[in-house]
Formats: structure tokens, C-alpha cells, sequence
């Protein structure tokens, strides 16, 4: 099953079902616990902190997030983002350029610094892939949407050319048994 990628939006602000879910947990803990030492019940108490931590540690790790409590939970706001993200859609010291063309949405990686082989890209460049028939100069990195065979074997190529890495896909020599990251949206 393919994954879908989902727009971001982090809302920061009080999240007041957490809190009151935290006072909940201490009420209900520390209450029980109370009532079990007042009838002199010392290892009952302890059993009953110990146990309340551990279940409402359980529940709230699952309910809570860090964003607002999820939607099909009690009626809140789903601010959840695809998992696990993904950070490196490019070689290393690359950025990620996203060219639109009426509905046609191509990814490109640019190097802005000019860390590699490639002619650095400003804002003012034309793009230029590598692989674009009679360039002299590539100032960019053409993502596809898929790397069959021949695809990666062109991509290590330049790789190699430029003396690129890839974090956790190409080391300078090979390519990792993971899946090369593409942005665009997943197909099903």
C-alpha cells in the first residue's frame, strides 16, 4: 500500500486535551494510591503508581503526538504529516528546486553553494539537467518519479562524475539496498 504525502501545517499553541489528560492520569494515580496507603495498604500503593504509569504512558504515547490530539480522537484537529519523513531528496549539498509548468510539476536538485562538479545554481539560472543534449554546463539533478536499471545506473554515473554522496543511498562507490527517495506523490 502506498503511502500518500500530505501538506504540513504545524499549529502551535496549548493543547489542552493533553493537559487534561496528564491531570486525569495524575488524579486517578495518585488517588488510588492515596486510598491504598490510608488503609495501610504500602505495597498495593506502589503496585498502583506503578501500574497507572505505565498504562497511561501507554494510551497517552499513542493518543498524543506533539501536534493537536489526532482527529479520530475526541473531535480534534489532525495536524499528523506522512511518517517517516523524508529529508534527503537530493545528494548530499544539494537543495531540492521545484519547477511547475501548468500542471506538470518536475523536481530537480540544484547546488547552491557550489560544493560539487555542477555550476551553482542561483535564482536567476536556467535549469539545466544533467543529460540535456548539447549542454556544455548542468547546474541541476533531474529526479524521476522511479529508478528502474538503467535509470540508476545513469544516476550512479553522475554521481561518479560529480563526485557526489547520497546520505544512506550512495557512499561514492555503491548504492544501499534502500529505495532511491523521489518527492513526487506515491501512485497506487
Amino acid at each position: 500500500m502506498a503511502s500518500t504525502n500530505t501538506t504540513t501545517t504545524q499549529e502551535l499553541g496549548i493543547d489542552y486535551s493533553f493537559i487534561a489528560y496528564v491531570l486525569f492520569a495524575v488524579l486517578i494515580g495518585l488517588g488510588a494510591a492515596y486510598y491504598a496507603v490510608k488503609n495501610q495498604k504500602t505495597i498495593l500503593a506502589i503496585a498502583i503508581v506503578i501500574s497507572s504509569i505505565a498504562i497511561f504512558w501507554f494510551f497517552g504515547s499513542r493518543w498524543f503526538n506533539g501536534f493537536k490530539l489526532k482527529q479520530d480522537m475526541a473531535g480534534g484537529v489532525d495536524r499528523t504529516i506522512t511518517w517517516p519523513p523524508q529529508v534527503n531528496y537530493c545528494p548530499d549539498f544539494l537543495s531540492l528546486k521545484v519547477q511547475t509548468s501548468g500542471s506538470t510539476t518536475t523536481y530537480y536538485c540544484v547546488d547552491t553553494m557550489g560544493l560539487t562538479g555542477l555550476t551553482p545554481f542561483t535564482e536567476g539560472s536556467t535549469l539545466t539537467a544533467l543529460g540535456t543534449s548539447g549542454a556544455t554546463t548542468y547546474n541541476a539533478l533531474k529526479l524521476l518519479q522511479t529508478y528502474d536499471a538503467t535509470s540508476k545506473s545513469t544516476l550512479k554515473d553522475n554521481l561518479d562524475v560529480y563526485k557526489m554522496t547520497w546520505e544512506g543511498i550512495y557512499d561514492g562507490s555503491s548504492f544501499s539496498g534502500l529505495p532511491i527517495p523521489t518527492p513526487y506523490p506515491a501512485t497506487t
